[in-house]
Order: C-alpha cells, then sequence, then structure tokens
C-alpha cells in the first residue's frame, strides 16, 4: 500500500470505498512505471506546487499561481482524493487548497493530505472572505494558515514560503509587477497637475489604472463624489480600498462600504482623522480579454497605495496655496489670489464679451479708529466690514483684501453678450448702496452705542471695456477714482469719468 492510502486508511476518517479507488489507482500506476509508460500525473519535482479544487472560486487559481511562480510546477486538481493521491507518490513542495461549504468532510481531507504531504511541505488554506471560519476551523486539522481569495501576491508568498518572482530584464531585476513606458508617461502628467481640479485628478487616476489592468471601465470612488475612466463600472470584478502608505489594501469581490462620517478627502483635515481609514476605492470592470491575473490583482493593490499618496499630496499642495492666497485676518482672497483671478476674468470677457466692473474702497478714517480703540478693535472691523459686503455680493463676485483696510470688488455679469448703448451695470450701485446701508446700521460693540452710523467707505469704480482692458490699467483708474471720492469729502463713490455719481450716502 503507497502512502498516500496508508495515511488515509490510518486516519480512518474516509469511507472504505474511497480508500479501495486509491490503492486500485496506486498499483495501475505502479504497472505502468514497471512497464516504463509514462503516466498521466507524472508530474514530479523538487518545487512542485499542488492546488486542490482550482476553480471553486471561479477562474483558475492554478493559472494564477503559474503566472507569478513560471519557474515552478504548478498542478491544480479537482479534489482532495486526486491531491492525496499525487502527493503521496511523487511529493509536493507546497500545496494551496480551496475551500467551502461545498466541499463535504473538508477537515478529513485535509488531515489526509497531510500525512500524504509530510511534515515539511506547506498546506495552505485559499477561503473566501466569508468563508473564513470554516479556514480557521480546519487549520488544526493539518494546514498552517490560510489566505483569501482574490490572493494577494506578498501575503501569499509569505504563506507558501517562496520568494516573489523576479526577471532580469534590460540588465537589471524588475518585479513582473513593473509599470509601462505609457503608464509612467501618465503617471508623469498626472505629478504635473496635483494642483488643478479635483475631478481632473480622479478621471486620470482612473485612467492610469484602467490602462495598467486592461479594464473595459475603472470608477474612482471618493465617499459623496466619484470620477470614471471607459465604460461605466455597474457591477465590479475587483474592489481595492485606496489606503496610505500605513495601510495594507486589500482586493476584494464586492464594493466596500466607505464610512459615511468622514469628511471630504479632497478637502482639508487639520485633525488628521483619516490617515487610518481608507480614503475611498477603485472599482474595476471586465478585462478587455481573458480574466484578471494575480498579477493584476497584485498591480491594483500598488496602484492603490499610489492613489493614496497622490491624493493626500493634492489635498496638501490645494491647503499650501490656499494658505498663500487668504487673507488671514478676514477670509477674503489676498492680493496675489485677486490679481489672478482678475486676469483671468477679463481674458473671459473678452472671448464671450460680457462685462466687468472693478471696485476698491476702504474705510474713511480708519486710522483714527486704530490709533484711539487700538487694532484689536481695528482688526473686528475690517472683519465685519469683509463678511458685510460678502453677504450683500453675489456668490460668483470676487472680493479681496488688498492690504490695511482696502478691499477690491469685480462684479461681472456673464449672462450674455453686450449690446450697442449698454453702461456700466446698474447692479452694481444697487450692490454697493445696500452694503453702505448695512454698514450704518451695523452695531459694533467695540465702539459702543456712539460708533453706530460713524463708519462710512469711499471707492472707485472703473468697467471693462469703456475704461480699459487690462488688469493693471483698470485697477489703476478705479484707484484714481477712489482718490477723487477721498478729495471730494469721503463717504461716497465716484465712477471714472462721471463724477455725477459720487455724491454722499446717507
Amino acid at each position: 500500500m503507497t502512502r498516500a492510502a496508508e495515511g488515509i486508511a490510518s486516519s480512518n476518517r474516509l469511507n472504505s470505498a474511497a480508500v479501495s479507488t486509491l490503492i486500485e489507482q496506486d498499483l495501475r500506476v505502479k504497472g505502468m512505471l514497471q512497464a516504463g509508460m509514462k503516466t498521466p500525473l507524472d508530474d514530479s519535482g523538487d518545487d512542485r506546487i499542488i492546488v486542490v479544487r482550482p476553480r471553486a472560486f471561479g477562474g483558475n487559481v492554478a493559472d494564477e499561481l503559474a503566472l507569478r511562480y513560471p519557474r515552478r510546477g504548478v498542478l491544480g486538481l479537482d479534489s482532495f482524493l486526486s491531491a492525496i493521491s499525487s502527493v503521496g507518490r511523487n511529493g509536493c513542495d507546497a500545496v494551496l487548497a480551496c475551500v467551502d461549504a461545498a466541499e463535504p468532510r473538508v477537515e478529513e481531507a485535509v488531515a489526509g493530505l497531510r500525512r500524504a504531504a509530510g511534515v515539511d511541505a506547506r498546506i495552505v488554506l485559499c477561503c473566501k472572505p466569508e468563508g473564513e471560519p470554516i479556514a480557521r476551523r480546519v487549520l488544526h486539522a493539518g494546514a498552517n494558515e490560510y489566505v483569501l481569495h482574490p490572493l494577494q501576491g506578498p501575503e501569499l508568498d509569505a504563506a507558501l514560503g517562496i520568494a516573489p518572482q523576479i526577471t532580469w530584464q534590460g540588465g537589471r531585476l524588475t518585479p513582473a509587477t513593473s509599470a509601462t513606458l505609457e503608464e509612467l508617461e501618465h503617471l508623469g502628467r498626472l505629478l504635473a497637475n496635483l494642483g488643478g481640479r479635483p475631478r481632473a485628478l480622479m478621471t486620470e487616476l482612473a485612467g492610469i489604472v484602467r490602462l495598467a489592468l486592461s479594464a473595459r471601465g475603472v470608477r474612482l470612488v471618493l465617499q459623496d463624489r466619484a470620477a470614471s475612466a471607459g465604460e461605466d463600472v455597474r457591477e465590479p470584478v475587483l474592489t481595492c480600498p485606496i489606503a496610505d502608505s500605513a495601510d495594507v489594501p486589500r482586493p476584494l469581490d464586492a464594493p466596500q462600504r466607505i464610512h459615511a462620517d468622514r469628511t471630504d478627502v479632497m478637502e482639508d483635515d487639520p485633525a488628521g482623522r483619516m490617515d487610518a481609514e481608507p480614503l475611498g476605492r477603485f472599482d474595476v470592470g471586465p478585462r478587455d480579454r481573458g480574466a484578471y491575473s494575480l498579477a493584476d490583482v497584485e498591480k491594483l493593490q500598488h496602484y492603490a497605495r499610489l492613489a493614496g499618496h497622490v491624493l493626500r499630496a493634492a489635498r496638501r499642495q490645494r491647503r499650501w496655496r490656499k494658505l498663500a492666497e487668504t487673507d488671514e485676518l478676514t477670509g477674503l482672497p489676498n492680493r496675489r489670489a485677486f490679481l489672478h483671478a482678475f486676469a483671468l476674468l477679463l481674458q473671459r470677457a473678452r472671448t464671450e464679451h460680457f462685462p466687468v466692473t472693478v471696485l476698491m474702497f476702504d474705510l474713511d478714517d480708519f486710522k483714527a479708529y486704530n490709533d484711539a480703540c487700538g487694532h484689536d478693535v481695528g482688526d473686528e472691523i475690517l472683519r465685519t466690514t469683509a463678511r458685510l459686503f460678502r453677504k450683500h455680493c453675489r456668490e460668483h463676485d470676487l472680493i479681496a483684501r488688498l492690504g490695511g483696510d482696502e478691499f477690491a470688488v469685480v462684479f461681472h455679469d456673464p449672462q450674455g453678450p453686450r449690446v450697442a448703448g449698454s453702461k456700466h451695470p446698474e447692479t452694481v450701485l444697487a450692490v454697493l448702496e445696500r452694503f453702505r446701508e448695512a454698514l450704518r446700521r451695523q452695531v459694533f460693540e467695540p465702539l459702543g452705542a456712539a460708533g453706530q452710523g460713524r463708519l462710512t467707505i469711499s471707492g472707485g469704480l472703473a468697467a471693462f471695456p469703456w475704461d480699459g482692458a487690462a488688469p493693471d490699467t483698470l485697477l489703476h483708474r478705479a484707484d484714481q477714482a477712489l482718490l477723487e471720492a477721498k478729495r471730494a469729502g469721503k463717504n461716497r463713490i465716484v465712477l471714472v469719468g462721471n463724477p455725477d455719481h459720487g455724491s454722499p450716502g446717507a
């Protein structure tokens, strides 16, 4: 009797019919070997890997292992009986056994496999996430450990005790999952545009993963926003969480639930609450041709880690830019941000033919308040002024603090092209009157009741295209009109070339 049959018989855990079948099969094989014939299972080798039930989860796990370990012999066998027979005759280096609830008497089968393989061979169980209780229960029957399907390369290497496959290309050692030149070109463009719009960045990341995996479609999901490349992904074939460098993402068969109480990962997170949680996930649709391999799954993991770094770097870059372009006292854009946005708006206005009006204003006698009441009171006056003006402007108007008590506002009406005879937008003057009235009624607590109605502004207006076409020209004209308002007695708004609009406020 062979070692396989002896192992099963002595364990007394498989039925006698199974033992008889194995004995008959072994005798038949011995006869063929004595006659010099090649047997169907003549696959011996020092580094042989046996995969039991390779098609248990769809696809072929044996094919995945053959791709990852091309220099080792990988044999897929559809039943534990076949595996016990093969291991008993020819030995093996490792066994990967796929287990689930559909396999009857799996503990007895693993025990028989261990007796056939001996104490030196590695026996690793493979199961779906929902099959972990089965795998844990079966471990005591003779398995070393278990891994989850879909398989992860590094985890599989460690479980089987096999070093990852390295190939020799171009005169150097290269991992089998190295990026192609086209992928690197896309990554270069991605990194060059980290400060771009978040959705464009997400779309580019999804496109790179689609290219790397030859997928029909890839969707990148970050909480309440998503971006796709290629076909719409309705039922993902692979899903991989996006994590930071401290987390190891695991591809799953179905989409993971992302925590609903997270702040948007594309925005600031000063508390750092996201460092230990997934940022989002990649949903991957079917492959263009064939099924995904273990190498594809591993590459998806690499790109998920890379995406985590990219998203965090992009968020930091936006945060730094926001700090560099925001006035710390009022929260409004500062001079640098204002000049940049104003120049871009004028470019649009020239192309789309809509009017733009710029206002420069300051607080009358602001220095006197600072000197008499202190800088804390002056700061509160500036903050309140900024808040009131933001409240009375339209959402798309640009408001900025240029420095000191000097502010600038850009009004524009992109609803349609200018028509013959059009003039300065009358809505601007209406906005200014509302603001001046709100400022007159505002109670500044540090000044007390006597301070109500004492704060006034003086300003100058210039409009594109009538008063100039370049940002510096329009700002200069508006500043000259502001000085004219000061000379005329303050508490008034002066339009360039139209002193009739310079009457004092109520």
